[in-house]
């Protein structure tokens, strides 16, 4: 598939060339793609420049056009200008341009009129309209957030009439993630008002009200600077963390620098493990994943388990049966407990992350139960604790949830022991089974 980028000033009447050859080649090259950029004449400057700097391209006039690389990544195969397109097309596809000079001045002053046309119009609508609900990310090019993004713009996640603004914020791979944002254009999301692609913080982070949050490449200085611009920028933004066995760590480290987010604002992803829980139970009872339930995370990622004593089962095939709201308890249901244990050790021990799909699932499911409410089943979800079950305030930890309307609510009514009780536990243990051995060598010894 080819796909070219065609930029230019409205009122150029060499862009109004390579644009029109572009549309025939569209026309009637099934695999031939085209995306335009217009800008103004004097918004045209800076933005050459700014592409220049990032791609390092060299060029000086209007029209500047490439060809994306889809699905490779990559910052696009720069091919010149209006003549550059002109050969290629006349060489590879037999096609030219067909009009004349004059026409295609005609056409360049008719762009610019429908371009002024349509920002004066912007403008007013703009004006008019609700600021849309703003949702960044810190890693624009992340393959997560690349899958999350079509969910959320088909309504799924906030709601099937709130209108969003995207903000792809990439200060490495600014490139991988532009050509996010022309997919996520071409796609025309109706609720999707506006996507933008920058490599600078205070920009992306400028009030915001969701801040997904990756933590992959994130150092230290980096997260110290990201919540100096949260705290100035968008302190009531609700804040996910997400991406491997650290982002327990990272939000912990970034409430530790903000003084002005609430704890309650952020969270750590803990449902991508509850995902690949179910999924392993399932598989055991030979149901679909979405048939179980209140399988539980304690913990944190890299230092988790699971839970599945109160674990429910939907549509299972067994002597007893029901209707689809009736449920059966999966303990009840097991046979080997100590194989499906076992796994699910291994689930939470290993170093390895959820597959990307997998996260980019966890992530918009836990952003929907967040904003919209859920099921009263029990969700996994990691919060700042204020003490539930015995963990230290403060401490990011994973806990049974309850999703109400902007909110969780930690489920208290599970039966849970920290890893101190445990370790108590067997201390009381091992002591008593000393002083039980201790008194039988005493009566031994009396005996003989």
């Amino acid at each position: 598939m080819a796909k070219f980028v065609i930029a230019g000033k409205a009122d150029c009447p060499r862009y109004a060339r390579a644009e029109q050859l572009a549309d025939d080649l569209a026309t009637n090259l099934p695999s031939f793609q085209v995306h335009k950029i217009i800008k103004s004449a004097s918004e045209w400057p800076e933005w050459l420049k700014t592409q220049c700097d990032d791609k390092n391209w060299q060029h000086a006039d209007s029209p500047l056009i490439w060809r994306e690389l889809v699905n490779r990544g990559g910052k696009g195969l720069y091919m010149g200008g209006c003549d550059d397109f002109v050969v290629y097309a006349r060489h590879n596809y037999g096609f030219e341009a067909k009009l004349l000079d004059d026409d295609y001045r005609e056409i360049g002053s008719e762009n610019l009129a429908q371009y002024e046309k349509d920002s004066e119009s912007k403008a007013l609508s703009e004006e008019k309209a609700p600021k849309p609900f703003v949702i960044a990310t810190n890693e624009g090019s992340s393959t997560v957030i690349y899958h999350a993004l079509g969910k959320i713009g088909r309504g799924d996640v906030f709601g099937e009439t709130c209108e969003l603004e995207i903000r792809l914020l990439d200060e490495d791979n600014v490139d991988v993630a532009t050509g996010v944002a022309m997919e996520i254009r071409d796609c025309a999301f109706p609720l999707i008002q506006n996507i933008f692609v920058t490599s600078d913080p205070a920009k992306a982070f400028d009030d915001v009200d969701v801040l997904l949050m990756s933590n992959i490449d994130i150092d230290a200085a980096r997260i110290e600077s990201y919540a100096r611009i949260v705290d100035e920028k968008s302190p009531n933004a609700k804040i996910v963390f997400f991406g491997g066995e650290n982002c327990f760590d990272l939000a912990a480290s970034f409430l530790e620098k903000t003084n002005a987010v609430s704890s309650k604002n952020v969270t750590a992803l803990s449902r991508d493990i509850e995902m690949r829980a179910k999924g392993i139970l399932a598989r055991a009872l030979r149901v679909n994943s979405s048939d179980v339930s209140d399988v539980v995370i304690w913990g944190k990622s890299g230092a988790s388990r699971v839970d599945f004593a109160r674990a429910r089962v939907r549509n299972h095939v067994g002597s007893i049966s029901g209707p689809p709201f009736f449920y059966r308890h999966a303990k009840e249901l097991i046979f080997e407990k100590e194989k499906l244990t076992n796994e699910m050790a291994a689930l939470t021990s290993t170093k390895r992350g959820s597959p990307p799909l997998l996260v980019a699932a966890a992530l918009t499911n836990h952003l929907a139960d967040w904003f919209l409410g859920g099921s009263d089943d029990v969700k996994s979800v990691g919060l700042v604790s204020e003490g539930w079950y015995g963990i230290p305030a403060g401490t990011i930890y994973s806990f049974p949830v309850r999703a109400n309307a902007s909110a969780f609510s930690v489920d208290l009514t599970f039966d849970f022991e920290t890893d101190t009780d445990k370790d108590k536990d067997k201390e009381e243990e091992s002591k008593a089974t000393t002083e039980t051995n201790q008194e039988e060598i005493v009566r031994d010894s009396e005996d003989k």
